[in-house]
């Protein structure tokens, strides 16, 4: 008897449910700034509002705002204000390595200024690829790279790796259809130059690091990737290999995003606070070069 007494006690418990509305106070709307300020590119900016962590509506866009470009010497640029669906870019102006940018942008409701600068490219190279064996990965496709670091003052980097592949799907019958897909893979290492930063337990797609050790001078180091495994259905056909630049301001926006990202979704962690370079705003306005080498394959 009392163990029945027990069990419909535990029944009733457990059936017994309350649903809460929770509702959130609505908050003010901050714009949001995601640009490309890219060497050797055209200038292109994303402008959108905050919304709350309970909507799910589509992204509010600026539409109406003025953007204005300045050099180092606050002279007019170029001017912008024709907007498709909050996306703005430069008709004549491309950012260019070592100089220094200031913006500003108006929109119906306040003003934003920004600055930075684009690096100098640096001089990279490879210097030996081979396969072994790494971490009881068979097959594992290795690079020995090299970074000369020829700048006085301080660099900082991002390195990751796109495989592009051929994937062969069946039509039916003799027929087979083939697709050129392209991929953001794992940069796998255990070279110390790249294994020594913390934020790069964040992501292993985006490695991160300084030139603290090799400042004006050289270092070599070796990564690599298991992805390029080729089969019936799918064949490698280059990989490559982006080494990109960043200002100060770059490399911490890009250090704490990492961060958020992971723990985002993670109810017991902290929030991480994504540092930008916009007074009064998110997101940021941070130059970038990128040196790409290209690796291709042939069968």
């Amino acid at each position: 008897m009392k163990q029945f007494r027990y069990i419909l006690f535990v029944v009733v418990f457990l059936s017994c449910r309350k649903e809460i509305e929770f509702k959130l106070p609505p908050g003010t709307q901050s714009l949001v700034v995601n640009s490309n300020l890219c060497s050797d590119s055209l200038i292109t900016f994303k402008l959108t509002y905050t919304q709350a962590i309970n909507d799910n509506s589509a992204l509010i866009t600026e539409n109406n705002a003025t953007i204005e470009l300045f050099d180092k010497d606050s002279l007019l640029l170029e001017k912008i204000t024709t907007s498709q669906n909050g996306f703005y870019q430069t008709i004549n102006t491309k950012a260019k390595a070592s100089n220094c940018y200031l913006l500003k942008i108006s929109t119906p409701q306040s003003i934003f200024w920004m600055k930075d600068s684009c690096p100098g490219k640096c001089i990279a190279s490879i210097l030996k690829v081979d396969s072994t064996i790494f971490q009881g990965k068979a097959n594992f496709y290795r690079i020995k790279f090299q970074i000369k670091d020829l700048q006085t003052c301080a660099n900082y980097y991002g390195l990751k790796l796109k495989h592009t592949y051929e994937s062969y799907i069946s039509g039916g019958g003799s027929k087979q259809d083939t697709l050129l897909i392209d991929e953001w893979v794992d940069v796998e290492t255990n070279d110390p130059i790249l294994t020594q930063y913390d934020n790069n337990k964040y992501t292993k797609k985006h490695l991160l690091f300084d030139d603290a050790f090799f400042n004006k001078g050289i270092i070599d180091f070796s990564f690599g990737t298991s992805a390029i495994n080729n089969s019936s259905t799918r064949k490698t056909k280059q990989l490559s290999i982006d080494l990109e630049q960043f200002s100060s301001d770059g490399y911490q926006f890009y250090t704490t995003l990492f961060e958020h990202m992971f723990y985002q979704n993670d109810p017991f962690s902290q929030p991480t606070m994504v540092k930008g370079n916009i007074n009064g705003a998110y997101g940021s306005f941070i130059g970038k070069n990128i040196n790409r080498t290209i690796i291709l394959f042939k069968y």
